[in-house]
């Protein structure tokens, strides 16, 4: 058997896109529609844009509309249950300067 005669080499990269948990035939037709059908494909799809996200400010100094960045140890959180039993939130109090700041996700 000469080296032309075998098979080309294959790596897990080759695989498709059903191979990984929780993609199905649905999910992997509208990728293969996007472009995207092997692992390799989906490791080379570059993003298209990214968010700057500005410096961290003190919770006083926050704006009133807009991105911002807090940094800060959490003082408390608390996962809440929807009353409809779907999804829920989660409460965030966050220790950010001489002021707290509470949020929710």
């Amino acid at each position: 058997m000469s080296a032309t005669d075998l098979p080309a080499p294959t790596t897990p990269l080759d695989d498709p896109l059903e191979s990984l948990s929780g993609v199905g035939a649905a999910r992997a037709r509208a990728l293969r529609a996007a472009g995207l059908a092997t692992l390799s494909d989906l490791l080379r799809r570059f993003p298209r844009g990214h968010d700057h996200l500005p410096a961290p400010s003190p919770a006083e100094d926050l704006p009133a509309a807009g991105v911002a960045t807090v940094v800060g140890p959490i003082r408390s959180r608390r996962l809440r249950s929807s009353r409809r039993g779907r999804g829920g939130h989660l409460e965030v109090e966050l220790d950010a300067g001489r002021s707290g700041l509470r949020f929710t996700l």
